[in-house]
């Protein structure tokens, strides 16, 4: 038995096309079967029908990088928490955690550049800690959440890749690595004075994460260097406002051939609403940037990019994707008459302009469509 909605308006696959009046299959296991325009001929008299006249169906919005577990701690017990809060409620997530230790980079008095480890137990060897309490957090989480290269030693960066590689061929599990980098101009000069490389430099040739967060203040060269491996981009404009750090180059980014996803970073500083992060990112976009940044470049970052940075089944209307979608009351004051859906959800959606919002195939408030 299959959930089908007809008559509706959606935003279809990867590109985002606007379907004024479609239609959206789903079967049992919560996944999109079938997608597109006109009518879809259903031959199962048990199917489960629906109008979605008036309604404009959204990919769910991918929060690609936030900090509500380093509210409470990044290790093993930290993430056991997160988890246990969020255990049976309606909410997808990747949980990033990280071992609690960190190095100090101090350019010595002859030149020399020396990585100075300040914590570590003189008993104890880095390498038997950091493998023990890393594979701790990995049992629990689904990847390392690093906090920045200038924090670790080209050694560390080089061994978080590597249990990453063993476990993820132990697990057959997709571990994610992340790491922040060039988030302010402070921490890229002082990464180049005390290491001769930039944060980033030191990042693709030590550690090869799946993406790095902020990359505000990275060089051109970096950033093209970024788009030539393949690593995405999580930026954090909300984030780097109030700090004061700048504001990322996305249209340079994403012209460059990267991979750009939407973050709203530490809830201890900015309130995780996806709505106002996209808001923002346009119109400082349009207002700062060269270059331009069109809305519905924006809603793909907050949706189908930020489900391939994050390497799940989420983020675009699609075959074999989860039924992960927001639907929005196509006549609603702030959206009608819909003339741009990619300008209306980016410059004027919130909270009240939504009808529904799906997980896995089901209404989170449990109603019939």
């Amino acid at each position: 038995m299959s959930l089908i909605i007809k008559n509706i308006s959606l935003l279809l696959e990867n590109d985002l096309e606007f379907i004024n009046c479609g239609y959206i299959v789903i079967g049992k296991d919560g996944l999109i079967s079938h997608a597109g325009q006109g009518d879809f001929r259903n031959t199962n008299k048990h199917d489960k029908v629906f109008d979605g006249e008036g309604l404009l169906a959204c990919p769910g919005f991918v929060n690609a990088h936030t900090h509500i577990g380093d509210s409470r701690g990044g290790g093993s017990e930290g993430i056991k928490l997160l988890n246990d809060a969020l255990f049976d409620t309606p909410i997808k997530y990747v949980a990033l955690g990280r071992p609690e230790y960190y190095f100090t980079i101090h350019p010595s008095s002859d030149g020399e550049k020396v990585d100075r480890y300040p914590y570590k137990s003189p008993k104890e060897t880095l390498s038997t800690n950091f493998n023990k309490t890393s594979h701790k957090i990995l049992e629990v989480c689904d990847g390392f959440g690093i906090s920045g290269a200038n924090e670790n030693s080209d050694e560390s960066l080089n061994q978080y890749r590597k249990v990453a590689h063993e476990y993820r061929e132990k697990s057959r599990r997709n571990i994610i690595v992340a790491i922040h980098a060039a988030e302010s101009e402070q921490t890229v000069t002082f990464s180049v004075s005390a290491t001769g490389k930039s944060e980033v430099q030191r990042i693709l040739l030590n550690l090869m994460p799946d993406f790095i967060v902020h990359m505000t203040n990275a060089s051109d060269e970096d950033i093209t260097r970024v788009a030539e491996q393949g690593v995405g981009i999580v930026v954090c404009p909300r984030s780097n406002g109030i700090l004061g750090v700048g504001f990322p180059r996305v249209a340079k980014m994403l012209r460059l051939g990267c991979h750009v996803g939407i973050g709203t970073d530490n809830v201890m500083i900015n309130s995780p609403d996806m709505f106002r992060e996209m808001d923002y990112l346009w119109k400082m976009s349009r207002t700062i940037d060269d270059e331009f940044l069109s809305a519905r470049d924006v809603l793909k970052m907050a949706t189908v990019n930020g489900g391939k940075i994050l390497k799940i089944k989420s983020g675009s209307i699609a075959p074999n994707m989860s039924a992960d979608m927001i639907f929005f009351k196509k006549d609603h004051i702030d959206l009608a008459p819909l003339h741009n859906p990619y300008a209306a959800i980016v410059h004027r959606a919130d909270m009240d302009s939504i009808h529904n919002v799906m997980i896995n195939g089901r209404l989170i408030d449990g109603e019939e469509f």
